[in-house]
């Protein structure tokens, strides 16, 4: 569930990057900025999570815990053309991630595992999250960082079929945010399976996957694919 491309790398543009081409030259003459893989946070990463159900019927009630940290290092090119002249040259910045989240949910679904063999409802959630943010330039030691606190409000569907003591969970939701320094709409979903070797106990893991559209500092970033495994414990009552 974690994949943040154009996110850190609009995050180093504005601090760490700017910074750095002040020390170095002048600016405003066709400056360009280019970044090896987005700070490196282009690939899936691993999530851990914690969650609570309590079905009541049709009726559905999670608590869900989510942990994530993440460290980077990537090397900048950055090149400016004065009066015909070319300049060059590059750095490397470790970018670390934080994100803390727990969410609350609600779903009902008029169908049942007896008499149907599936469950499929509409659900709405808010999360509570907080993020962590921090990208270093390793040669001067310059840093920029970010922690932001905000509740994100999402309407969406959840489908459960079981085979045996397996599950096989789906759900989708749209999401709107905003915080002091950004605001994002987007979709979030997940695929899992649930194996509940007892009644009210069980093991999961999936597929999270975010797509976004963000503005950051009066900055519009389209087409955010955040994305990776999970895995987690689950208990129901």
């Amino acid at each position: 569930m974690v994949h943040y491309p154009l996110y850190t790398h609009n995050l180093s543009l504005v601090g760490v990057c700017v910074k750095r081409i002040g020390k170095e030259g002048p600016t405003g003459n066709a400056v360009k900025v280019s970044l090896d893989d987005d700070l490196g946070f282009n690939d899936p990463y691993p999530s851990f999570l914690g969650e609570a159900n309590l079905r009541l019927g049709g009726y559905d009630f999670w608590i869900t815990g989510m942990l994530l940290n993440e460290i980077e290092t990537t090397d900048i090119d950055v090149t400016f053309n004065i009066d015909d002249t070319i300049f060059d040259f590059g750095f490397t910045v470790k970018a670390s991630v934080d994100i803390n989240d727990i969410n609350f949910r609600y779903g009902y679904s008029p169908f049942s595992f007896e008499e149907d063999g599936f469950r499929l409802g509409p659900t709405i959630a808010v999360s509570y999250t907080k993020l962590d943010f921090k990208v270093t330039e390793l040669e001067s030691g310059m840093s920029e960082s970010l922690t932001e606190e905000f509740p994100v409000p999402t309407v969406g569907i959840h489908g459960e079929i079981p085979i045996d003591n397996i599950i096989l969970i789906g759900s989708i939701s749209g999401f709107y945010f905003k915080a002091n320094n950004f605001e994002g709409t987007g979709l979030r979903t997940n695929i899992n399976i649930t194996w509940r070797p007892l009644e009210n106990f069980g093991i999961f893991a999936g597929i999270n996957a975010i797509f976004a559209d963000l503005t950051i500092k009066d900055t519009d970033i389209d087409d955010v694919l955040l994305w990776g495994p999970f895995a987690g414990v689950e208990l129901r009552f």
